[in-house]
């Protein structure tokens, strides 16, 4: 692992982790998306790639001036994050994938909520994506008793996210893991987009992935 760049002489409110796996055509837009979502908010960015294979880096070195940039073999999106929250400053720490289907305006919306919730998750009441993912987010949303579990745009009190479970992809269920903790969580609504650029990194091997993972955590 590499960090690049860093910033940031005192310690920002909001700390927006983003992985990025192959989204090189995304980056520049994602970067002025939130510069503009988050222009009257202190923040720092920090981007994880994820062992890309395209110019993801390239990009990222580009156009993410000024944000923390991490680089990582290829280990997947739960990993990804996790690297990243070690980097990070932030009280409040935010996720949100790096493919543009995450309107990062919406982080507003989350921060709306910080002050009375430990954890504020984006719910796609009208994601976006095909029927056979959304038919399977929403089987393991509901066996779990959630709207949209699996959502990647979530907000966090930084001690909450510190505690969380982390173990390869167990912070998939990180709504569970904190209801259950006792701690206030809120599924609030938010805007989800097509997917404009590459390819959905899900096939049949992470939706077993999942089904492993479910049933490891009932014996937490």
């Amino acid at each position: 692992m590499r960090v690049y760049s860093r910033h940031c002489m005192k310690s920002p409110f909001v700390s927006v982790l983003l992985p990025v796996y192959n989204e090189a055509k995304s980056i520049s837009k994602l970067y002025t998306e939130l510069k503009i979502a988050l222009i009257d908010i202190d923040h720092e960015l920090i981007f994880i790639n994820d062992g890309s294979t395209d110019s993801s880096f390239i990009q990222i070195q580009k156009y993410a001036r000024g944000a923390i940039i991490i680089s990582l073999p290829h280990q997947g999106k739960w990993k990804a994050l996790e690297q990243g929250y070690g980097h990070a400053h932030g009280n409040v720490i935010v996720t949100c994938d790096s493919d543009l289907q995450d309107d990062p305006k919406e982080m507003r919306r989350l921060l709306e909520y910080a002050k009375k919730y430990d954890v504020v998750s984006g719910w796609r009441k009208s994601r976006q994506d095909s029927l056979l993912k959304r038919i399977a987010a929403q089987l393991g949303s509901t066996v779990f008793g959630f709207h949209d579990m699996n959502s990647s745009l979530k907000l966090f009190k930084r001690e909450v996210f510190e505690k969380l479970p982390k173990e390869k992809s167990l912070l998939r269920f990180s709504l569970y893991f904190a209801k259950r903790s006792g701690l206030k969580v809120i599924e609030v609504p938010v805007v989800h987009r097509r997917r404009k650029f590459g390819k959905s990194k899900f096939g049949v091997t992470k939706y077993v992935g999942i089904l492993y993972d479910a049933l490891r955590i009932q014996f937490l």
